[in-house]
């Protein structure tokens, strides 16, 4: 059961959270989202998703799996993410990577300590 001092820091955590993944492309974002469990719709909107996505799904399939990765926010593995995308696992890992290493640097420039 959520009190309101768990929901404000849920709250201020998912701010947080949003702010430190706006230094990351749309197609990034999903990417660490899905791959580290968060779930979609609370970071991310379906119209943002949808244009990431508008030229390789239709939009009742582009919905459903905009549902599947909101509605379960379990970490997915590179292939599963590379199936999303049509990327090999391998080029998954290196923007995966490549975001990590955005972050840093943002958490970085805003003080906090990245370990």
């Amino acid at each position: 059961e959520f009190s309101t001092e768990n929901d404000a820091i849920y709250n201020a955590e998912k701010e947080c959270i949003k702010d430190m993944i706006s230094c990351l492309s749309d197609r990034e974002k999903i990417i660490i989202l899905t791959r580290f469990g968060f779930s979609l719709n609370e970071y991310m909107t379906f119209d943002t998703f949808k244009n990431v996505f508008s030229e390789r799904y239709n939009l009742d399939s582009l919905y459903s799996t905009y549902l599947q990765f909101s509605n379960q926010p379990d970490t997915h593995t590179l292939q599963e993410i590379g199936d999303l995308f049509n990327l090999s696992r391998e080029r998954v890992n290196q923007i995966q990577r490549k975001c990590l290493k955005k972050l840093t640097v943002a958490a970085n420039k805003k003080g906090l300590s990245v370990e």
